[in-house]
């Protein structure tokens, strides 16, 4: 009895045993921080570097020189390799003759003090100056161009808001009984002839305060011409007039184009944007 204990216990010892042996197998170490994979590059090898680069620049090779500088790569570029790299990058970008290539050749060549000593430098400030001086012009030209642009895209969309018709003058009369008359002149602005238009008229009393239609009535008077049809240009004849009975005591009045009728049978109607009330007092 007590041996079949005995093995029990060994039996269930080795299968702890097992499991620890597994987990720490299968225990994944979490991997090691990524270090800086670029390599270090000595002053000595920069220097051939530059050397090699150089005679690629004097051919005229820009961008193997620039290729073959590779200042991406290198951890802390000497002077004259960093140098070499924006001269060359400065050529690249100016041999586009574009606004941005000039601009980009302006930027590197900043880069490059005045005073350095080497093989480039008698042309450094004139490389420099052309750069910016190319790339402010063709900047100045492209922005007129833009402004030139967007005035006439401004202009053709205030000519698509501008209403087809105007009032183009407004007066008022009274009748032998002392109604008010308000004679209306509304002139076409557009290619489309216009056949019929509408407009609504307000009243006010000498303190300001609107008017309603004999007192109880509409607050506006709507008024309708279709005598005739006006082409661009053309207004509707002054001896036309409206008599607006019920607003007597009227001493000041609104007039607004609601809307007008085009001989091709479309039809235009104001808006908040179109609405310019005139005003007219006697």
């Amino acid at each position: 009895m007590y041996d079949n204990i005995g093995i029990k216990k060994q039996a269930i010892f080795l299968l702890i045993f097992l499991l620890i042996v597994v987990f720490a197998v299968s225990y994944k170490q979490p991997p090691p921080e990524k270090s800086d994979s670029t390599p270090e590059i000595t002053v000595e090898q920069q220097e051939g570097r530059y050397a090699d680069a150089l005679e690629l620049a004097k051919q005229g090779q820009w961008e193997s020189c620039y290729n073959k500088i590779n200042i991406e790569k290198i951890k802390k570029p000497i002077d004259k390799l960093y140098y070499l790299s924006s001269y060359a990058l400065a050529q690249m970008n100016y041999a586009k003759g574009t606004e941005e290539g000039y601009r980009m050749a302006w930027y590197a060549l900043k880069r490059i003090p005045d005073s350095y000593e080497w093989e480039f430098k008698d042309g450094l400030i004139g490389f420099r100056q052309s750069s910016e001086e190319i790339y402010e012009s063709m900047k100045a030209a492209r922005e007129a161009k833009e402004a030139q642009e967007k005035a006439a895209k401004a202009a053709v969309e205030a000519e698509k808001r501008k209403p087809p018709i105007v009032i183009s003058d407004v007066w008022m009369t009274r009748n032998s009984i002392g109604i008010p008359e308000i004679h209306v002149v509304v002139t076409n602005q557009k290619e489309r002839p216009v056949n019929a238009f509408t407009f609504d008229v307000e009243a006010y009393d000498g303190y300001d305060r609107q008017l309603s239609e004999f007192g109880f009535g509409d607050y506006v008077k709507g008024c309708i011409y279709q005598n005739s049809t006006l082409n661009q240009g053309e207004s509707s004849p002054g001896s036309s007039y409206w008599t607006l009975n019920g607003f007597k005591n009227g001493r000041k009045f609104k007039v607004r184009i609601r809307d007008c009728h085009f001989i091709d049978g479309g039809t235009w109607t104001a808006d908040s944007q179109n609405d310019s009330a005139t005003e007219v007092s006697f």
